[in-house]
């Protein structure tokens, strides 16, 4: 029996939250009929279901969070093979699949706080040592995991993202009406995380280059948030808020350029969302993000600021370039879809070897 670890259902829809939903939602349209009586969720009770049409899907109780995981589930589960999407798995079960997104709390550990960067420092190299298979996003993450330890890079399998459920979603454009930005604008998503460098966006946006287009940041971080952080944003910087899939799906269908400045990143979902959306990306070079860009972004130096202030600058006034890019950006994107990163799963479910 292949199980899917359905904590991540009621946990907060970040990153590897989003990529758990689309991988589910993927293998439930998916699954071979040959398949599918071998594949079941299971979730935490009292959380709502995931609402899959063809995948079964089973509740156990008591608690839902990291308790549930290590303990409920395994006991419950036990002669079954687990597959998890975000990160974590049962450390005393015998037969894991989790899929690592990045190895951030060793290259930049100062974006987490002490307590989650110590149970992952743990949890990862356990996972390693007690036989799971581990699965990642991209070529670069399965080398930072060798480099730090957590599996040899012949035992770590590769399975890109997709991006093309962004393209299933109806746009929202209500946030974007509400700003009244009324002419172009450079978007990027809010973060005071240190490795997702933001902060090179707000000295940028101080440079008269940029002088007259606006910086709006889409996510929870405000101005307050920033502030806290040490960095001021500058006149011209537009917060608006948290944004559902479809709201930032509006957003990135009026944007002029998408700014993703990253120090690092396991893989690099939203450039990838922005292209298939038709929106021109600019990029650092930090982590994966050529491997997913590839030549479909303008790439410039993370921690220049007066390089991103030129580059916007320049992309925001070019429409020939911004055209080459979104033209360049949606060949690439159709590379990275769901239904290949499902069919690469089943095919490492089908052989995975478990020493114990």
């Amino acid at each position: 029996m292949i199980v899917i670890n359905g904590r991540y259902l009621g946990a907060p829809r970040l990153g590897v939250q989003r990529v758990a939903s689309a991988m589910v939602r993927q293998l439930d349209l998916d699954l071979p009929e040959s398949e599918l009586e071998d594949w079941r969720l299971v979730r935490p009770a009292g959380l709502a279901p995931a609402a899959t049409r063809r995948l079964r899907e089973r509740a156990l109780g008591p608690g839902w969070g990291p308790l549930w995981e290590q303990a409920v589930l395994p006991a419950r589960e036990a002669g079954a093979t687990i597959v998890g999407f975000c990160n974590t798995a049962p450390i005393a079960h015998a037969r894991n699949i989790v899929m690592v997104h990045d190895v951030q709390v060793y290259t930049s550990p100062q974006s987490y706080s002490p307590a989650f960067r110590l149970w992952y420092k743990i949890l990862l190299p356990q996972l390693a040592r007690r036989g799971a298979k581990i699965i990642t996003v991209s070529e670069h993450t399965r080398s930072e995991l060798a480099r730090f330890g957590i599996g040899r890079p012949e035992d770590i399998s590769v399975i890109h993202n997709g991006g093309d459920h962004i393209l299933s979603v109806t746009p929202d454009y209500e946030t974007f009406h509400n700003l009244n930005l009324g002419g172009p604008f450079i978007l990027a998503l809010s973060s005071v995380q240190a490795h997702k460098n933001i902060r090179v966006l707000l000295e940028a946006k101080a440079h008269p280059a940029l002088k007259g287009v606006p910086l709006v940041l889409a996510g929870g971080a405000d101005a307050r948030a920033f502030a806290q952080a040490g960095f001021q944003p500058p006149d011209g910087v537009v917060f608006a808020g948290p944004v559902t899939d479809a709201q930032l799906s509006g957003l990135m269908r009026k944007a002029t350029v998408f700014a993703f400045p990253s120090l690092t990143e396991g893989f690099g979902l939203p450039p990838l969302e922005a292209m298939y959306l038709g929106c021109p990306v600019a990029v650092s070079s930090g982590g994966a993000l050529p491997e997913v860009c590839a030549d479909a972004a303008l790439y410039i130096e993370a921690g220049d600021p007066e390089a991103w202030a030129s580059g916007l600058a320049s992309l925001v006034g070019d429409s020939a370039a911004r055209a080459g890019l979104i033209e360049k950006g949606y060949r690439q994107a159709q590379k990275f879809t769901w239904s290949r990163s499902c069919a690469q799963l089943r095919d490492v479910v089908a052989t995975a070897a478990f020493d114990r």
